[in-house]
């Protein structure tokens, strides 16, 4: 099977974006009405962190956190791994 680059593996999919000061709440309502798994997180144009189905089972589930009042900025994955847009998409998990 070739490798294929990011753009490959994406192909036209857009990501859903959110404040770090946003409500998981609000992200988590979102994620719903958009059908996808996770939000990145953009503070002032610069990635910050993602927030994903995931982190609602393990940090805020379990976490006994308040999805009303719990911020993002509490509970994503903060400075999550990137992969530029020409580096296949194994790479993004090694």
């Amino acid at each position: 099977m070739p490798l294929r680059i990011i753009p490959d593996v994406v192909n036209g999919n857009t990501s859903l974006v959110c404040n770090p000061n946003a409500t998981v709440s609000a992200a988590s309502s979102l994620m719903l009405a958009q059908g996808k798994g996770a939000v990145v997180i953009s503070d002032h144009d610069v990635l910050a962190g993602i927030f994903t189905e995931r982190d609602v089972s393990l940090r805020v589930v379990a976490g006994g956190l308040d999805t009303q009042t719990a911020i993002l900025r509490q509970v994503m994955t903060a400075d999550p791994t990137k992969v530029g847009p020409t580096k296949s998409a194994a790479m993004s998990w090694t």
